[in-house]
């Protein structure tokens, strides 16, 4: 099995959650500095 190493954005996704679960997609995104879709 290969494995998937987590890059700076996946981390920052993870931080902003455990945060504030609570956040919309567009918030998420917003907050990290990518497009919507890619924190889907």
């Amino acid at each position: 099995m290969q494995q998937k190493i987590a890059d700076d954005f996946d981390r920052k996704i993870l931080r902003e959650l455990q945060a504030d679960a609570r956040i919309t997609n567009n918030e998420l995104a917003e907050r990290i500095g990518l497009s919507p879709s890619p924190c889907l």
